[in-house]
């Protein structure tokens, strides 16, 4: 009789006070843990938008200077107008970064004239020609380069910011270099969607 009473005993499971206090313990683990996780991924999302932005900017740069060697003067021009007729504010080159391999960037000019003579053709150097290089270049050497939308603001002959997102009305906002104080405390984040920059431009800069 004693050994089945000891067996019954063993054989009891959680009582309804200790199941509600676990699931509390696991509650509050939760409510402390997914938003650090959330925070965590956030980062670095804005992180590896922001080394996209940079990787483009340095890129351009090259690909500028090796044009330089050739006899093309890279200029801008601040009267020129954007694709629904709104004189810009910079210049820029804007990159569509598809998912096509072989086909997957898209490559526009606004406000960027080269100049000099293109040794290839003897004639002067055109947007198209230009926008045709950056293009073939960047399949070339960024082919890994995540879908999304880029500008890269240039002043002078030198590019000085790009702006990255997956995101293509974000980064269409914006017609000039990003200023940092639009951002949230995030400090990568506009209206709920990362956007990349490199260099990052503040309110005072």
């Amino acid at each position: 009789m004693i050994r089945r009473l000891q067996a019954k005993r063993a054989q009891k499971g959680f009582t309804l006070v200790e199941l509600i206090v676990v699931i509390a313990i696991i509650g509050i683990l939760a409510a402390i843990l997914i938003p650090m996780m959330l925070g965590y991924v956030q980062s670095a999302n804005i992180v590896s938008a922001d080394q996209n932005a940079s990787t483009l900017r340095q890129r351009i740069s090259t690909i500028f200077a090796t044009l330089e060697g050739k006899g093309c003067s890279i200029t801008t021009d601040t009267t020129a107008t954007d694709a629904s007729g709104k004189t810009v504010t910079a210049s820029y080159i804007e990159v569509t970064i598809g998912t096509t391999n072989g086909n997957k960037f898209t490559v526009s000019s606004v406000g960027v004239k080269p100049i000099g003579t293109n040794q290839t053709t003897s004639s002067p150097w055109t947007p198209g020609d230009l926008t045709a290089i950056i293009k073939d270049e960047l399949e070339a050497n960024l082919f890994d380069l995540p879908p999304g939308l880029a500008r890269v603001f240039i002043d002078g002959n030198q590019p000085v910011q790009a702006i990255y997102s997956a995101d293509a009305t974000t980064v269409q906002g914006f017609s000039s270099p990003v200023d940092r104080s639009v951002f949230d405390e995030t400090a990568g984040v506009i209206d709920g969607v990362i956007l990349g920059t490199a260099d990052k431009i503040n309110a005072t800069a």
